[in-house]
């Protein structure tokens, strides 16, 4: 089972945008000899960071991105359009450190999102 990424299609940040919610819900896999989720089974976040990338030249940059949360399998991203980005297509990667169950070791992963519009 692959993460869900809430909505379809791009998401067009217009000048005045503030605070546009992102979310991205990874569900954990039901077992833990089950390979049916998005992440291990009972893991939880330890931390998530979020950036966004023009698509064009591959520049990265927090300009787009005003917060994030997260709860233990969903992050939200909150976009602001801003002018300090270029205008066009950019792609938001959020990373994301999981705690897994009974280890003290942490799996960081990151995970795509390409349909940002800016403009």
């Amino acid at each position: 089972m692959p993460d869900a990424f809430q909505g379809s299609g791009s998401i067009t940040l217009y000048p005045g945008d503030e605070n546009v919610p992102i979310s991205m819900r990874f569900p954990p896999c039901t077992g833990s000899t089950k390979n049916d989720g998005a992440v291990p089974y009972g893991s939880t976040i330890d931390t998530a960071t979020a950036t966004a990338s023009y698509l064009d030249d591959g520049t990265a940059s927090t300009a787009l991105i005003s917060a994030v949360t997260y709860s233990s399998h969903k992050v939200i991203i909150y976009l602001t359009h801003s002018t300090s980005a270029p205008k066009g297509l950019h792609s938001v990667i959020s990373t994301v450190t999981w705690s897994l169950s009974g280890s003290t070791r942490l799996m960081t992963r990151p995970f795509d999102l390409d349909r940002i519009l800016v403009k």
